[in-house]
C-alpha cells in the first residue's frame, strides 16, 4: 500500500481495505493493533482526494485520528487556492518544499489495449473514435472534440489526417530527408505503448519504408525512441500492414508519439508513405 507506483481509480478503495485489514486483526485478540499501529496503517490512506461524501462518512470511524482529517481538508483548500494563483502546490515562491506522500495524487489507472492482429478493433486510436465502442467508429483526428490531431513535416499528395481513418487512402511527405509524422493525442492523455501497426501509404509496392524511429515526447522537443526499424522489409505490397511489440520497460507515457523517418525507402526515396496507424499498451486519461 505504500509503493509509489500503486494505481487505484478511486481512493476509497484503499481506504476500505485497510479498514477491513484492521478490522480483521482487532477480530483476532492475538493479533490485535494498538492506537499506534492503527495510526500508521491510516497514513497510508490519501484522504485529501476522498469525495465530501465518503470524507463524512469516514469522520464517524473512530480508527481514523481527527488530526489526519483536518491535515487532510487544509491541504486540499491550499490546493485550491494555489490552483486559483495559477501555482504549483509543491512550490512556495521560488523554494521547493517536499510534500509529504499522503498528500500526493497516485499515478492514474491506465486502460489497458492487447493486440490481435493488424487493424483489429482493440487500439487506442479506434477507441478514440468510438468514444470506448459506445458510437460508430470516426476518423478521430478529424472530430475537434477529441482532441486527437496529427501532423507533418510536409506533405506531397494526400491528408495527413487520413492516416487515422482505417481507409486505403494514399498519403506520403515530400522527398526530404528526416521526414515526419506525428500523432498528437492531446492535453489529457498519455500513451505507453507496447505494440504498433501500420499500412502501407501507397496504391503501389514502391517506396515502402525501410528505416525509421517511433518515437514519444511529452514536450515535441526531447524525443525517447521506443523502437528503431534498420532496413526492415515487413512492409510489402499495395497498401500492406505489420506490426512491432515495443519491448522497452517504459516509466511514463507520452502525448505525442512520432515517426521519423532515418534512411531511404525501398525506392530509395525521402518520402514517407502511410494511410494507416494503430497503437496498442496503456491509455491513461487525465481529468
Amino acid at each position: 500500500m505504500d509503493h509509489d507506483n500503486l494505481s487505484v481509480k478511486e481512493e476509497i478503495t484503499v481506504y476500505n481495505i485497510i479498514c477491513n485489514y484492521v478490522e480483521r486483526r482487532n477480530h483476532n485478540t492475538n493479533k490485535k493493533l494498538n492506537k499506534q499501529n492503527i495510526k500508521k496503517i491510516m497514513e497510508l490512506i490519501r484522504f485529501s482526494f476522498l469525495t465530501l461524501n465518503q470524507l463524512k462518512a469516514v469522520e464517524k470511524n473512530p480508527n481514523v485520528p481527527r488530526e489526519m482529517l483536518i491535515e487532510s481538508l487544509m491541504a486540499r483548500v491550499e490546493s485550491h487556492e494555489k490552483k486559483k494563483k495559477k501555482k504549483k502546490s509543491e512550490t512556495l515562491g521560488n523554494e521547493q518544499r517536499e510534500v509529504p506522500k499522503r498528500f500526493r495524487a497516485r499515478p492514474i489507472c491506465g486502460t489497458s489495449y492487447d493486440y490481435e492482429e493488424d487493424f483489429d478493433k482493440n487500439g487506442i486510436i479506434y477507441s478514440i473514435g468510438t468514444q470506448k465502442n459506445k458510437k460508430t467508429f470516426k476518423n478521430p483526428s478529424k472530430k475537434q472534440k477529441t482532441k486527437f490531431t496529427i501532423h507533418a513535416s510536409s506533405i506531397e499528395r494526400g491528408d495527413p489526417l487520413d492516416v487515422t481513418g482505417r481507409k486505403e487512402l494514399e498519403f506520403w511527405t515530400k522527398d526530404v530527408p528526416a521526414s515526419w509524422v506525428l500523432f498528437d493525442f492531446g492535453p489529457n492523455r498519455l500513451i505507453l505503448p507496447n505494440n504498433y501497426t501500420i499500412m502501407h501509404g501507397g496504391n503501389y509496392k514502391a517506396d515502402l519504408l525501410r528505416n525509421w524511429d517511433l518515437q514519444g515526447s511529452n514536450d515535441t522537443q526531447n524525443w525517447t525512441v521506443l523502437r528503431q526499424h534498420r532496413n526492415d522489409t515487413s512492409l510489402n505490397g499495395n497498401f500492406g500492414t505489420a506490426s512491432w511489440s515495443i519491448d522497452l520497460q517504459l516509466e511514463r507515457g507520452f502525448r505525442y508519439l512520432r515517426l521519423l523517418q532515418s534512411g531511404y525507402n525501398s525506392s530509395h526515396h525521402n518520402f514517407l508513405l502511410l494511410s494507416g496507424i494503430e497503437f496498442y499498451g496503456e491509455l491513461y486519461e487525465l481529468d
